[in-house]
């Protein structure tokens, strides 16, 4: 059985640049259609997390679009190019719900997001926005 190597500096960690994964999923059961999905890296995750957050909190209409946004920048072509800008993310919404929910959910698994961390973060963000008693 071969060990593990364990990481030892930060040199080690970063070895070169972040190399992206891809997998290709489907049928969607409604539609029948397979993707080919990529992978993000940890700030790109970050940054998409953030989106569904404003000053007062977890904004529900920004949750929305933040999970097609999360769609859009993950399905991509045989080269690896996004097939969906930002701006066309919205044109998820006329998907058949369960072919959303099962590219939400497969999408998910493949860049680390859980639902359980989309829960927390919505719950510590109204807490934070309800606690908050600073005045502009």
């Amino acid at each position: 059985m071969s060990e593990t190597k364990i990481v030892a500096s930060i040199d080690e960690m970063f070895s070169g640049p972040c190399k992206r994964r891809y997998k290709e999923i489907g049928p969607t059961p409604v539609g029948q259609q397979c993707f080919r999905i990529q992978s993000l890296t940890e700030g790109e995750l970050s940054k998409h997390q953030s989106a569904s957050i404003g000053k007062e909190g977890f904004i529900p209409s920004k949750a929305e679009q933040a999970n097609r946004l999360l769609i859009a920048k993950c399905l991509v072509d045989q080269d690896g190019n996004r097939i969906l800008a930002d701006s066309q993310s919205a044109k998820l919404s006329q998907l058949d719900a369960a072919d959303s929910t099962y590219l939400y959910d497969e999408i998910s698994k493949h860049v680390g997001l859980k639902r359980d961390d989309i829960g927390d973060l919505a719950k510590n963000s109204s807490e934070t926005a309800a606690d908050c008693c600073c005045t502009e």
